[in-house]
Protein backbone atom coordinates (compact mmCIF):
# COMPACT_ATOMS: atom_id res chain seq x y z
CA UNK A 1 0.00 0.00 0.00
CA UNK A 2 2.83 2.26 1.09
CA UNK A 3 4.19 2.07 -2.00
CA UNK A 4 1.18 2.71 -3.94
CA UNK A 5 0.81 6.04 -2.26
CA UNK A 6 4.79 6.64 -2.97
CA UNK A 7 4.41 6.10 -7.07
CA UNK A 8 0.69 8.09 -7.00
CA UNK A 9 2.76 11.53 -5.63
CA UNK A 10 5.51 10.78 -8.08
CA UNK A 11 2.74 11.18 -10.91
CA UNK A 12 1.22 14.02 -9.54
CA UNK A 13 4.31 15.61 -9.12
CA UNK A 14 5.10 14.94 -12.65
CA UNK A 15 1.60 16.00 -13.98
CA UNK A 16 2.83 19.70 -12.73
CA UNK A 17 6.22 20.04 -14.46
CA UNK A 18 4.56 19.29 -17.78
CA UNK A 19 1.89 22.27 -17.73
CA UNK A 20 5.60 24.26 -16.76
CA UNK A 21 6.60 23.07 -19.92
CA UNK A 22 3.95 23.69 -22.04
CA UNK A 23 3.75 27.61 -21.05
CA UNK A 24 7.52 27.58 -22.28
CA UNK A 25 6.90 25.65 -25.51
CA UNK A 26 3.92 28.14 -25.93
CA UNK A 27 6.25 30.74 -25.72
CA UNK A 28 8.77 29.60 -27.82
CA UNK A 29 6.33 28.76 -30.39
CA UNK A 30 4.72 32.70 -30.05
CA UNK A 31 8.76 34.00 -30.55
CA UNK A 32 9.27 31.67 -33.88
CA UNK A 33 5.95 32.77 -35.23
CA UNK A 34 6.82 36.16 -34.59
CA UNK A 35 10.21 35.89 -36.39
CA UNK A 36 8.05 34.10 -39.50
CA UNK A 37 6.00 36.86 -39.43
CA UNK A 38 8.85 39.73 -39.44
CA UNK A 39 10.92 37.79 -41.82
CA UNK A 40 14.19 38.37 -39.49
CA UNK A 41 16.01 35.21 -37.99
CA UNK A 42 19.48 34.02 -37.47
CA UNK A 43 20.08 30.54 -37.58
CA UNK A 44 23.12 28.92 -36.39
CA UNK A 45 24.13 25.05 -36.59
CA UNK A 46 25.75 23.30 -34.02
CA UNK A 47 26.60 20.30 -36.18
CA UNK A 48 26.82 19.05 -39.73
CA UNK A 49 26.25 15.64 -40.99
CA UNK A 50 28.30 14.61 -44.22
CA UNK A 51 26.68 12.25 -46.84
CA UNK A 52 30.14 11.52 -47.96
CA UNK A 53 33.71 12.04 -48.79
CA UNK A 54 34.53 12.24 -45.24
CA UNK A 55 36.29 9.17 -44.13
CA UNK A 56 39.46 10.02 -45.76
CA UNK A 57 39.25 13.09 -43.55
CA UNK A 58 38.66 11.72 -40.26
CA UNK A 59 41.28 9.35 -41.14
CA UNK A 60 44.02 12.27 -41.49
CA UNK A 61 42.98 13.50 -37.78
CA UNK A 62 41.56 17.06 -39.02
CA UNK A 63 38.62 16.55 -37.86
CA UNK A 64 37.22 19.48 -35.37
CA UNK A 65 37.11 17.53 -31.45
CA UNK A 66 34.09 15.40 -30.29
CA UNK A 67 33.60 14.95 -34.27
CA UNK A 68 33.72 11.76 -36.50
CA UNK A 69 32.86 11.37 -39.77
CA UNK A 70 29.17 11.63 -39.63
CA UNK A 71 28.58 14.18 -37.33
CA UNK A 72 31.27 17.32 -37.54
CA UNK A 73 31.20 19.46 -33.89
CA UNK A 74 30.61 23.28 -35.20
CA UNK A 75 30.70 24.75 -32.14
CA UNK A 76 33.97 26.98 -32.83
CA UNK A 77 33.50 27.36 -36.80
CA UNK A 78 31.81 30.65 -37.56
CA UNK A 79 28.24 29.53 -39.27
CA UNK A 80 24.88 31.09 -40.29
CA UNK A 81 21.57 31.50 -42.23
CA UNK A 82 20.29 35.26 -41.69
CA UNK A 83 17.33 36.27 -43.16
CA UNK A 84 16.10 39.77 -42.97
CA UNK A 85 12.93 40.85 -45.29
CA UNK A 86 13.56 39.13 -48.85
CA UNK A 87 17.37 38.62 -48.44
CA UNK A 88 19.37 35.61 -47.11
CA UNK A 89 23.06 35.39 -46.64
CA UNK A 90 24.40 32.27 -45.32
CA UNK A 91 27.95 30.71 -44.79
CA UNK A 92 28.17 27.41 -43.99
CA UNK A 93 31.20 25.16 -43.84
CA UNK A 94 30.86 22.24 -46.47
CA UNK A 95 32.29 18.88 -45.52
CA UNK A 96 31.95 16.42 -48.41
CA UNK A 97 32.72 15.30 -51.96
CA UNK A 98 32.15 17.84 -55.08
CA UNK A 99 31.27 16.28 -58.12
CA UNK A 100 32.17 18.65 -60.89
CA UNK A 101 33.57 21.68 -61.11
CA UNK A 102 35.64 22.57 -58.61
CA UNK A 103 37.26 25.17 -56.26
CA UNK A 104 40.37 26.70 -57.22
CA UNK A 105 43.99 26.73 -55.05
CA UNK A 106 42.93 29.54 -52.40
CA UNK A 107 39.15 29.32 -53.16
CA UNK A 108 36.93 29.13 -49.91
CA UNK A 109 35.09 25.58 -50.01
CA UNK A 110 32.32 26.40 -47.83
CA UNK A 111 28.69 27.39 -49.11
CA UNK A 112 28.65 31.29 -49.02
CA UNK A 113 25.33 32.95 -50.29
CA UNK A 114 24.27 36.49 -50.42
CA UNK A 115 21.16 37.76 -51.88
CA UNK A 116 17.29 37.38 -52.96
CA UNK A 117 16.52 33.59 -53.43
CA UNK A 118 14.90 33.07 -57.13
CA UNK A 119 12.47 30.67 -55.10
CA UNK A 120 11.04 31.08 -51.40
CA UNK A 121 8.28 29.61 -49.97
CA UNK A 122 7.19 29.17 -46.00
CA UNK A 123 4.66 26.28 -45.24
CA UNK A 124 3.56 25.55 -41.54
CA UNK A 125 2.49 22.12 -40.31
CA UNK A 126 0.14 22.57 -37.48
CA UNK A 127 0.51 18.57 -36.50
CA UNK A 128 4.26 18.55 -36.32
CA UNK A 129 4.38 22.25 -35.23
CA UNK A 130 7.18 23.11 -37.01
CA UNK A 131 8.02 25.25 -40.04
CA UNK A 132 9.06 24.59 -43.27
CA UNK A 133 11.16 26.64 -45.28
CA UNK A 134 12.64 25.70 -48.84
CA UNK A 135 14.75 28.67 -50.98
CA UNK A 136 16.68 28.15 -53.82
CA UNK A 137 19.99 30.13 -55.04
CA UNK A 138 22.48 29.99 -57.55
CA UNK A 139 26.09 31.01 -56.92
CA UNK A 140 27.89 30.91 -60.62
CA UNK A 141 26.70 27.54 -62.43
CA UNK A 142 26.07 26.21 -58.92
CA UNK A 143 22.64 25.61 -57.95
CA UNK A 144 21.25 25.71 -53.94
CA UNK A 145 18.00 24.03 -52.80
CA UNK A 146 17.93 24.61 -49.18
CA UNK A 147 15.61 23.15 -47.26
CA UNK A 148 14.74 24.50 -43.76
CA UNK A 149 13.06 22.51 -40.68
CA UNK A 150 12.29 25.04 -37.66
CA UNK A 151 10.54 23.34 -34.84
CA UNK A 152 8.87 25.41 -31.98
CA UNK A 153 11.23 24.68 -29.47
CA UNK A 154 13.66 26.92 -31.47
CA UNK A 155 15.81 24.29 -33.07
CA UNK A 156 16.62 23.95 -36.65
CA UNK A 157 17.28 20.76 -39.27
CA UNK A 158 19.28 22.10 -42.42
CA UNK A 159 19.30 20.46 -45.65
CA UNK A 160 21.53 21.82 -48.76
CA UNK A 161 21.39 19.88 -51.96
CA UNK A 162 23.92 21.79 -54.37
CA UNK A 163 24.18 20.69 -58.05
CA UNK A 164 27.37 20.25 -57.86
CA UNK A 165 28.57 18.92 -54.59
CA UNK A 166 27.26 16.21 -52.31
CA UNK A 167 24.18 16.48 -50.08
CA UNK A 168 25.00 17.87 -46.29
CA UNK A 169 23.03 18.50 -42.95
CA UNK A 170 23.08 20.64 -39.61
CA UNK A 171 21.31 20.77 -37.04
CA UNK A 172 21.20 23.84 -34.44
CA UNK A 173 19.11 27.14 -33.14
CA UNK A 174 17.38 30.25 -34.59
CA UNK A 175 16.81 33.37 -33.09
CA UNK A 176 15.70 36.68 -33.43
CA UNK A 177 18.46 39.22 -35.01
Amino acid sequence: MRVLVVVLCGVLLLGCKTSKDLETSAAQKKALAEMMEDKSYEITSKLAFPTEGVITLANTGLLPRDSNPSSINLLNTSNYIKKSGDSIRLDLPYFGTRRMGGAGYGDDNSIMLEGIPSTYKTTYNEKKQRYKIFFRMRKKQEIFNVTVYLFSNLTSDVRVVSTHRSPISYRGSIKEI
